[in-house]
């Protein structure tokens, strides 16, 4: 068995774990900030980092699952068929490429996760602080919405525009590389309008089902080692 040896890495993993069981129940710009917590403070390396934290992941997806009901209902499960098929290319292709990709690239990309986590939440605050009092009727024409607005709205309409293969791949490569394919993941199901519950329910269904096939992944390819598991074990309870 493995444990680490740092007092002060494995206390920062069992906040991060703590947090992942946060981010699943619905505090979702906190993701970022766990991968990153991993990848730095995890022994191994980065890609090491990211295979201890998938045991993490599915514990906190199962318990929202668990919590919900235990399954998804025949007409829940039609809702992300399509995207969970396309997932698993992406999911091939990341692993294919992880070998190549550099653990500098790999950091990169999670700090631009983080700047986009970042920025939607900027943009969700801003939008609230400029919600017009109770009872006025805002005047339509010539109303011009704010810039950033415009382009997130642009942003989700391209990208239900392509459907759920481009999701799909995006979604399985970028888990892959950064475990956070939940902020492609909300883009998708939001546009669906989905009650907040359902919403939570569908979003740990699909990610604990990527999250299964990730594990065996990372254990064959060894950025997850068998001896670290009891340890996984550990943060895992912390996430639950």
């Amino acid at each position: 068995m493995e444990w680490p040896t740092n007092v002060v890495s494995t206390g920062v993993l069992c906040a991060a774990a703590a947090g992942s069981g946060l981010v699943k129940c619905g505090l979702t710009g906190l993701a970022p900030v766990t991968s990153w917590a991993f990848t730095a403070f995890a022994e191994g390396g980065v890609k090491n980092g990211l295979g201890l934290m998938q045991p993490v992941l599915i514990t906190g997806d199962a318990m929202v699952v668990w919590t919900h009901g235990g399954a998804l209902a025949l007409t829940e499960l039609l809702l992300i068929k399509g995207l969970l098929l396309h997932t698993l290319l992406g999911l091939v292709l990341g692993y294919a490429l992880l070998d190549v990709i550099s653990d500098s690239l790999v950091k990169r990309t999670l700090g631009a996760t983080l700047s986009v986590a970042a920025y939607r939440r900027w943009c969700r605050r801003h939008s609230a602080s400029a919600q017009q009092p109770k009872g006025h009727v805002p005047q339509r024409v010539g109303c011009k919405q704010p810039p950033w607005q415009r382009a997130w709205a642009a942003f989700s309409a391209w990208w239900q525009a392509r459907g759920r293969a481009v999701s799909g791949v995006m979604c399985g490569f970028v888990s892959i590389l950064t475990n956070n394919s939940g902020l492609l993941l909300d883009v998708h199901l939001l546009g669906l309008g989905l009650p907040k519950e359902k919403f939570l329910m569908i979003r740990s269904a699909y990610l604990l089902t990527c999250g299964l096939v990730k594990l065996v992944g990372h254990l064959h390819l060894g950025s997850l080692r068998v001896a670290q598991l009891p340890f996984a074990a550990v943060l895992g309870l912390l996430a639950a």
